[in-house]
């Protein structure tokens, strides 16, 4: 859970919510976060476009985009946002494969609520360097 008491607005883009649901449920756990879910990435832009989202998480299989060009999509809505991506991928070709994209954290293909707290830490030690 982040330490400083932060409340985020997080962008789960799938279409494999029950995939992601134990991973999801953890974010939301106590009411702190906002969760909001597309199943596309136009959907995800059109979100992004209408809301301020502190993380987004973007699955490895979508049916109109890659994660690699909604990433970059999602940073010319909001060079802030932050992304974070599932993937199948090893930590090795991840990197070389996302490279330059900003991504704050690669995912294993079913998330769970370990990784939820991890990628809530790494969001919460963001906030702190922005904000103080």
């Amino acid at each position: 859970m982040p330490q400083n008491g932060a409340s985020y607005k997080i962008m789960i883009v799938s279409n494999r919510k029950q995939a992601l649901a134990e991973f999801a449920d953890t974010l939301s756990q106590e009411g702190r976060h906002e969760i909001a879910w597309a199943q596309t990435g136009e959907a995800a832009l059109n979100l992004a476009k209408e809301k301020i989202f502190q993380m987004v998480v973007v699955d490895h299989e979508l049916a109109d985009t890659t994660t690699g060009k909604l990433c970059k999509d999602l940073l010319d809505v909001n060079a802030l946002i932050n992304t974070v991506a599932v993937s199948e991928l090893s930590p090795e070709d991840f990197h070389e494969e996302y490279e330059g994209l900003g991504i704050l954290s690669h995912l294993p293909l079913e998330p769970g609520a370990e990784d939820a707290n991890a990628v809530l830490e790494k969001l919460s030690g963001l906030a702190f360097i922005l904000t103080d």
